[in-house]
């Protein structure tokens, strides 16, 4: 009865373990693409996936000073966003906003769901990420 038991706890470690590893975002290796006088900009490479000229990637903001939604305090932003490589354009599936630096602390804003279709704006963070996710195609 007891090795039944050490098996099931066994288990239940791992299923936890794999639960806690799933939450990319949270437990990421985030690589540094570039930053300027208001914030650095990285991405997770382990979540990049393509299909077609689409790529899928989760990005974050880690701001130098504090920024205000509502009430609401924040530091960094985390957003999974789809680029498309041919057209030169984004949109956001989810972002979140969080207290601390590099997606730390608490989430003071949360939202779920693709935007519209935005063009990269030449010369900022957001056109560092297409180049590096899209490979710099056009």
């Amino acid at each position: 009865m007891s090795s039944a038991r050490a098996v099931s706890s066994t288990i239940l470690i791992a299923f936890t373990l794999l639960q806690l590893w799933s939450v990319a975002p949270i437990f990421a290796e985030w690589l540094l693409i570039d930053g300027n006088d208001k914030a650095k900009v990285y991405v997770d490479t382990e979540t990049i996936s393509r299909k077609d000229d689409l790529v899928r990637v989760w990005v974050l903001d880690d701001l130098k000073t504090v920024h205000t939604r509502g009430f609401s305090k924040y530091l960094s932003v985390r957003a999974q966003e789809e680029h498309d490589c041919v057209n030169e354009r984004f949109r956001l599936l989810e972002l979140e906003n969080t207290s601390g630096n590099m997606g730390t602390g608490s989430v003071v804003y949360k939202k779920s769901g693709e935007s519209g279709w935005a063009p990269i704006p030449r010369g900022t963070l957001a056109q560092s990420v297409w180049k590096f996710v899209c490979g710099g195609k056009r």
